[in-house]
């Protein structure tokens, strides 16, 4: 789970940088750091508490 969230921060810290290089895509690209972020942390918790399962 540390990688992963090594990973939700990543995405985090790079949504201002890309905010500022290109204005007009960054809804988009905040968007798309948060579905990515949300999903790997869901995914993440899912795996780690179903890994039984597979």
């Amino acid at each position: 789970m540390k990688m992963k969230a090594v990973i939700a921060t990543d995405s985090i810290s790079l949504l201002p940088l890309r905010g500022r290089h290109h204005p007009f895509t960054r809804p988009r690209a905040a968007t798309l750091s948060v579905a990515i972020t949300a999903y790997t942390i869901i995914w993440g918790n899912f795996a780690e508490n179903h890994i039984n399962i597979f």
